[in-house]
């Protein structure tokens, strides 16, 4: 794990990191002595367990070369408590889970329709395209995906800060926005 973030989080801001370069592998547990074997790791760069983040915000951090030896995926942000009130934007997540929001919150029912919405509009997933949605970790693929209860449209066609090569391309709903507003030469 990259940051870890407990107890109540009202307006705490976690901003400007860097987190690269973590594995998780079952031959990584940190302490095998407390015979605490789960049978998998899990790696994830920025895990929030907080009952409370109202006011909380993830920003300004780049989250890549986060990987797993495991059947759990990658994941860039983990949300393990109360993610209402968290906002998280510009980041860019370039693993195979952007955003994971199945949180435990629903009672046990395990539809994460249930778990407050986390407000992850305007980051930078790895793809002009922006995320896709899996119903679980171990459904992501090649392209970082979002689980569970996010709000990611309008996305970030370029990562945060860079010209890039946008090609016109804009998110979602916003696609055709400025389609006919003309040159305003008259």
């Amino acid at each position: 794990m990259g940051i870890v973030v407990q107890h109540a989080t009202d307006g705490v801001d976690i901003n400007n990191n860097e987190i690269r370069d973590l594995v998780a592998a079952y031959d990584t547990d940190s302490d095998r002595s407390d015979n605490g074997d789960f049978g998998f790791t899990v790696t994830q760069g920025i895990n929030v367990a907080s009952p409370s983040t109202e006011g909380t915000t993830i920003s300004h951090n780049v989250i890549g070369e986060v990987t797993s030896e495991e059947t759990i995926q990658p994941e860039a942000v983990k949300i393990d408590g109360d993610g209402s009130g968290l906002t998280v934007r510009p980041n860019q997540f370039l693993v195979a889970v952007g955003l994971n929001n199945r949180n435990g919150t629903d009672g046990g029912s395990r539809d994460p329709s249930d778990d407050p919405a986390v407000d992850a509009k305007n980051n930078w997933w790895g793809s002009a395209d922006g995320p896709e949605e899996a119903a679980f970790n171990q459904d992501a693929d090649d392209r970082s995906d979002v689980v569970g209860n996010v709000t990611y449209d309008p996305f970030l066609p370029n990562p945060p800060g860079g010209n890039g090569n946008r090609k016109g391309k804009r998110s979602g709903k916003d696609k055709n926005k400025n389609k006919d507003k003309g040159n305003g030469n008259g």
